[in-house]
């Protein structure tokens, strides 16, 4: 199972540009492209609850579940 974060799509239905979602995480546009493009594989909850305020969500809305990968034990 696979977590991926929805920022993408949320954040082009607000017509949010990348380096406004920086400004608002207070990290660097290059960090959260990185977020955006699922090339970190953690996030903190302090940003976690600031993008569910922002985008009037859930985490469960945030945050997308895919069974693409098998679970290795």
């Amino acid at each position: 199972m696979t977590v991926r974060l929805r920022l993408k799509e949320l954040r082009t239905a607000k017509e949010i540009t990348q380096r406004e979602m920086a400004a608002l995480l207070n990290t660097t546009e290059t960090n959260y492209r990185r977020l955006e493009g699922q090339k970190i594989s953690s996030i903190s909850y302090i940003n976690l609850d600031t993008l569910c305020k922002f985008f009037g969500c859930t985490p469960n809305e945030l945050l997308e579940f895919t069974n693409d990968q098998p679970v290795q034990h």
